[in-house]
């Protein structure tokens, strides 16, 4: 855990309740992810929600905390890895059985490509849930460390030093 004393952030008791609470968010998202393909959900809600979780820290922690948990380059790497697993899996279903959405590999595989061959659906879940999860947390990080003020009818973007 980052130094709940810090002044960054909110006060000592949401600090102390988020420290509780963003474990059980982000393994809810997790959760929405692994049984995306029995249950409602999938990767894009499970995404969100995982999103949820790191916001919820960094509001709480402050930026500087949530940068040391996640930094923006972190994060869109991250979801740069999972637009490329998605494109990945998706090319090897077409070029396999020719359609991207199908199982990517035919039966008759040992390991990790008989894991493939028979959890596509669960591979672009995660995927996906790694490129809405990462890319909701940069679009936050980017809003939250900028200020727009209007003065006089004019609008001025002031970027927001860290403390």
């Amino acid at each position: 855990m980052i130094d709940s004393n810090s002044k960054a952030g909110m006060d000592l008791v949401a600090k102390s309740v988020t420290g509780w609470l963003q474990g059980f968010i982000f393994l809810f998202g997790v959760y929405l992810v692994l049984n995306s393909h029995e249950t409602p959900g999938g990767g894009f809600a499970g995404g969100i929600v995982i999103a949820c979780a790191f916001i919820l820290f960094t509001l709480a922690e402050g930026q500087r905390a949530g940068m040391k948990l996640l930094s923006k380059n972190a994060a869109a790497q991250f979801a740069c890895t999972g637009a490329l697993i998605f494109l990945g899996a998706a090319v090897a279903g077409t070029c396999r059985k020719g359609a991207a959405l199908k199982d990517a590999l035919g039966v008759g595989y040992a390991g990790i490509m008989s894991f493939l061959a028979e959890n596509a659906i669960p591979v672009y879940d995660f995927a996906l849930a790694l490129v809405v999860s990462m890319l909701i947390y940069v679009v936050f990080s980017v809003t939250a460390a900028v200020h727009v003020t209007v003065k006089d009818g004019q609008r001025k973007m002031i970027r927001r030093r860290r403390a």
